[in-house]
């Protein structure tokens, strides 16, 4: 694995906790074409002080995937701004008390909100919040458990301010203060007028394809899509020279996979249950569509169904498979297994869903598992 790969995995590596890992990649980034990789191909910033390394990942769209995923409410994101407002004016290496912590957010957030300490949610989900910045390592606990707190209003913690606070937000060059939603974010970041040429084209190419599972157009005459074709060969070997993946290029799709060797960090498919079960669900669907009877195919490739209809596609599997299941999934609830499907193909871009309607994408196709048929007759023996 080398450095970029290290670092897209990883929010940033710090040096107290991962030295001899922090001087290998701040050597091994010191090849220039590495740099120009970042710099030219993605746009994004790397940044080194003398406690960490940090890739600012900026990706050219925003995914329902790229949330903080122990988060579960938009309130979680809220006190988490309250809190890096609160350390801002904390010196580097200072300790505070929970208590004073929880008057701040208090103060700050009484205008957008209602924060009352002795409703459980709330308790809670600050709690999340604290030790989501723990695990990142923005602030440590030097006495006392922050998961107290859920459960006892008036438990007590001293936390260690690291000082990383100051480099967890991303510095925009533009003025935010009158952003109001993520599309002026990415309105904002290209680097020139018409957006569909130059560095902003390259950077959001790049970027999607890096920073995301699949990359997908609807016209042949997408910008994106036109340079994807017109530079595939190249754009595959820059790829491969800096991240070590093989770029994969269809009719109305794009995507890196890794067929040598197990990336680092959150892949698919992995050897788990649950990725199991949507390799089979996928193979499911590529037999289904062969049969217009059962699914038809858009001129985008995609495939689109009522929810009724997606339900019954991975319910039918359940039914099928589920003795070859292991007991958490043969045991699950029909409501909550069809949740979690939906959840786990939605973070990876092979579907995207409507109140109504559920849209398959092309990669459903191509990524797909069945059991051998040994196993298959065995089950049915």
């Amino acid at each position: 694995m080398n450095a970029i790969e290290t670092l897209l995995d990883r929010y940033w590596i710090i040096k107290e906790k991962d030295k001899e890992l922090y001087y290998q990649l701040k050597h091994d980034l010191d090849n220039k074409s590495m740099q120009k990789f970042i710099r030219e191909k993605l746009g994004w910033k790397f940044i080194h002080t003398e406690h960490f390394l940090k890739l600012e990942k900026v990706p050219a769209h925003a995914e329902p995937f790229m949330g903080i995923q122990s988060f579960t409410e938009i309130r979680d994101y809220c006190f988490l701004c309250s809190i890096l407002m609160f350390l801002e004016d904390k010196e580097e290496n200072s300790q505070f008390l929970l208590s004073e912590l929880i008057r701040y957010v208090e103060v700050v957030m009484k205008d957008y909100m209602n924060v009352d300490w002795t409703v459980y949610s709330q308790r809670k989900s600050l709690v999340r919040v604290l030790q989501y910045i723990e695990s990142i390592g923005i602030l440590r606990v030097y006495e006392g458990d922050s998961n107290a707190y859920s459960n006892q209003q008036d438990s007590e913690v001293l936390y260690y301010n690291t000082g990383l606070s100051r480099y967890y937000c991303t510095n925009f060059t533009m003025d935010i203060s009158h952003v109001e939603s993520w599309r002026d974010f990415e309105k904002e970041q290209v680097e020139e007028v018409d957006e569909d040429h130059g560095n902003a084209r390259t950077n959001r190419v790049y970027r999607q394809l890096i920073a995301c599972p699949n990359m997908y157009w609807k016209e042949d005459s997408s910008p994106d899509a036109y340079y994807i074709k017109n530079k595939k060969n190249n754009i595959a070997y820059v790829i491969n020279q800096n991240i070590g993946g093989t770029l994969i290029v269809n009719k109305h799709n794009a995507s890196v996979i890794f067929e040598d060797k197990i990336p680092s960090g959150n892949y698919y498919p992995k050897a788990n249950m649950l990725n199991e079960i949507v390799l089979l669900i996928c193979h499911r669907i590529k037999e289904m569509y062969k049969d217009a009877r059962k699914l038809v195919v858009q001129d985008d490739d995609t495939i689109i169904v009522t929810q009724t209809k997606f339900q019954d596609i991975v319910l039918s599997v359940k039914r099928q498979y589920q003795s070859l299941f292991s007991k958490e999934y043969r045991e699950i609830a029909d409501e909550k297994y069809v949740f979690l499907i939906k959840q786990f193909m939605k973070n990876w871009m092979m579907i995207q869903e409507t109140e109504n309607e559920i849209t398959i994408y092309p990669i459903c196709a191509i990524i797909t598992g069945k059991y051998s048929k040994n196993v298959e007759e065995k089950m049915n023996g």
